[in-house]
């Protein structure tokens, strides 16, 4: 019968060398919490280095999210290991609880951000060419299935990628050599090898979205299907086959004019798909990165194009689409121009003259706020620990459900909703008359929902989900106003 750590260990050799991640005379920049994926990671790519001729180093980051108590065992674990196998550790942290309030991201988030921006600091100052880390077959699917629930688009579902530059840095490369590989792989080679690696506490904590997932999504599925994480990869596979496709076709697609600018006619032209990722490749060359242009952006760039005139769009990552003389340009936004005036200027405007609405939903940016005849109904992030209280005319949104994607209607006929407090759902009509909202005034209410579902009539009632009171979790306060004064 095979060995299981030699098996393991020629498919890891396997795919080093079938894929080219690593040539020989580089320097490896191995990332390294103290946990099994990364302790495998770095086993194994010490196993080789003599062969196939690179060098190995480690690095630690410290996000100082966890007691100094279990932050000090595990650099301790993570020494130990280094010291056993002759790889040089380098070390840094950051204060990511208080970046994180600072600048109104997530812990997951801003530790995300943090760790890639020291591993490609130390990368460049140690003249590393690569930087290794151990994400496996279980975070791919986990990282799809947490892109699904927050909308993702095609390049979402592809999850993530064996090699791709390392953030903020073009000139090196980030591999994950492991990502055919599960966590029952990664935690019997440290067995096999005598190492006991570090458990993070953080991995329990339901807080966080991606341990929700691996705790209780993951599970559920797989009582409908025991190998849905395996699934989920291959979802994955099929989405980034499709991705470099639709990139080599938006590639090889005359769009631009010469100034740079796409031409508003000929993006119309494309299939949805072509022109998103002919969108979403004229976004990055601006933000740098195409991460942060959501599915529900891609959809409010596509508003554009059935407009005429002059519009603009705030985008992440400080990028604004201009629409103006039939072409579509992507630019910075000007540093004299406020996100809330430029919004005023976007495809979200209102009709002219006071015509009357269909009631198509308008896509709700965090921060941004959108203006439906006389209202403006604005949303913002709210810090951890902050009180927001909802009444008629706030509502406060968790962040895991906002995260599905927020927008702005009004009403239509057979509308329903689930009224905080009730047991079922209720017609909008219904609850108009309840209310005595004038018939008159009805079509004029702003309606807040999640993907779907209205979760919020403005100055009338309210979702559950548009009532959250914790002030632990991170929450969206969507506000409405009356530009009347009324």
């Amino acid at each position: 019968m095979p060995n299981p750590q030699r098996l393991i260990e020629r498919r890891f050799r396997s795919v080093l060398i079938g894929q080219g991640l690593i040539s020989s005379g580089q320097l490896v920049l191995v990332g390294i919490s103290g946990g099994p994926d990364s302790t495998a990671l770095l086993l194994l790519l010490h196993k080789f280095s003599a062969e196939l001729g690179y060098r190995c180093e480690a690095a630690y980051f410290d996000h100082q999210i966890r007691s100094e108590s279990e932050r000090a065992a595990e650099l301790r674990t993570v020494r130990m290991l280094t010291e056993w196998l002759g790889a040089p550790l380098r070390c840094g942290g950051a204060p990511v609880p208080a970046l994180s309030r600072s600048h109104k991201r997530s812990l997951e988030e801003q530790a995300r951000i943090e760790r890639y921006r020291f591993l490609g600091e130390t990368a460049a100052k140690r003249g590393a060419a690569l930087v290794a880390v151990g994400h496996t077959a279980n975070d791919q699917a986990e990282t799809i299935l947490l892109h699904i629930v927050r909308g993702s688009g095609l390049r979402g579902l592809a999850g993530m990628a064996v090699s791709q530059p390392v953030p903020g840095d073009a000139g090196r490369r980030l591999v994950r050599p492991l990502l055919s590989f599960h966590r029952r792989d990664t935690e019997a080679y440290c067995h096999f090898c005598g190492v006991t690696p570090h458990q993070d506490s953080q991995n329990q904590l339901s807080r966080y979205a991606r341990n929700q997932i691996r705790s209780r999504l993951l599970p559920m599925m797989e009582q409908l299907n025991p190998r849905a994480a395996e699934a989920l990869v291959r979802l994955g596979d099929a989405a980034a086959q499709q991705v470099r496709l639709l990139s080599e076709l938006a590639c090889s697609s005359a769009v631009q004019s010469g100034r740079g600018d796409l031409s508003q006619s000929r993006l119309r032209a494309m299939t949805p798909a072509l022109r998103n990722e002919v969108l979403t490749k004229a976004y990055a060359e601006i933000a740098g990165t195409p991460k942060g242009l959501s599915a529900r952006h891609l959809v409010a760039v596509g508003s554009l194009l059935d407009a005429g005139g002059e519009h603009r769009l705030d985008l992440p990552a400080g990028a604004q689409a201009h629409l103006i003389g039939g072409e579509l340009r992507f630019e910075r936004r000007s540093r004299d121009t406020t996100p809330a005036e430029s919004m005023v200027r976007q495809a979200h405007h209102e009709r002219d003259g006071g015509a009357e609405r269909d009631g198509g939903a308008e896509p709700l940016s965090i921060p941004g706020f959108v203006r439906l005849g006389g209202w403006e109904i604005a949303a913002e992030p709210v810090e951890i620990g902050a009180i927001r209280t909802p009444d008629r005319l706030t509502a406060v949104i968790g962040a895991s459900d906002a995260a599905a994607g927020l927008s702005v209607r009004t009403w239509r006929p057979g509308d329903r909703m689930r009224p905080s407090g009730m047991g079922g759902s209720k017609k909008l009509q219904d609850i108009f008359v309840d209310a005595k909202v004038p018939r008159s005034h009805r079509e004029g209410v702003p309606l807040l929902c999640i993907g779907e579902a209205v979760v919020w009539v403005a100055g009338v009632r309210s979702d559950e989900r548009a009532t959250v009171r914790d002030s632990h979790s991170e929450r969206v306060l969507v506000s409405a106003r009356r530009l009347d004064g009324a």
